[in-house]
């Protein structure tokens, strides 16, 4: 079974390589305050319906309506002004006046003096959290996007497959489901990278509240509150068949 730390990996190099710079969707933005735009990539301007006539010279505030945490998006280019990168999920505004939530990644220009960075941007899975269904198909659990991730919401067939009732986990972490083989640093991943506005996944080997060993699928999908922002992560349990017992001829 690949572990859930390895998968991890393999996401987040693929988020950096393929989504962000194989699709182009880049702005160059002066470093300092108040970010104007040097540069965009033609698909930019084609997720974002604008020309570089209308951009270029511009304020980032050409993105921003009532719902978009401009400090949260400063707060990540002036850690790529540091050298370094940042990840941020924000609520932009296409030219149509559309609100898209979007992964926005900052990092350093290292081809010129230092005086601007990139923004790679593409559009987040995240599922509104009004519209987060908690069937009965799979094992799911709700859980705060912020660290420690509380619990605050799992379904029946959590229950039923773990052992765990929302009154036993409420209020605490999912560490509780953490075993002498768990990954717990991949697990840790996959919750923070969800937090940044796109889904992971990955195997993991998670335990029962009998201590049972319960190899499984977990998927984490960030869920959006009502200002824009991602507020909670969904998680959910896909358990791999267990092996018959076999019966000797």
């Amino acid at each position: 079974m690949e572990t859930i730390h390895a998968q991890a990996m393999h996401d987040f190099h693929a988020l950096e390589g393929e989504k962000y710079l194989n699709e182009g969707a880049v702005l160059e933005v002066d470093q300092e305050a108040p970010h104007r735009i040097r540069y965009a990539s033609q698909e930019w301007l084609d997720l974002f319906q604008l020309s570089k006539e209308e951009i270029l010279g511009r304020t980032l505030m050409i993105l921003s309506g009532p719902a978009t945490n401009l400090p949260q998006l400063k707060q990540v280019i002036t850690t790529a002004a540091q050298g370094k990168t940042a990840s941020t999920n924000l609520y932009c505004y296409l030219r149509s006046g559309m609100g898209k939530n979007m992964v926005v990644r900052a990092t350093p220009n290292s081809s010129n003096d230092g005086s601007t960075c990139y923004l790679f941007m593409m559009i987040s899975d995240a599922v509104p959290l009004k519209d987060a269904v908690f069937g009965e198909d799979a094992p799911r659990v709700i859980v705060g996007a912020k660290a420690p991730h509380l619990v605050e919401h799992a379904n029946g067939s959590f229950t039923r497959e773990f052992g765990f009732s929302l009154d036993n986990m409420a209020g605490k972490t999912l560490r509780m489901m953490h075993g002498p083989s768990t990954d717990t640093k991949g697990f840790k991943m996959l919750l923070e990278g969800a937090a940044t506005g796109l889904s992971r996944s990955g195997g993991a080997l998670l335990y029962s509240a009998e201590c049972a060993e319960h190899p499984c699928h977990l998927k984490v999908v960030p869920l959006v509150g009502h200002g824009g922002e991602i507020s909670h992560l969904m998680a959910v349990f896909s358990p791999f068949p267990r092996p018959r017992p076999s019966s000797l001829q």
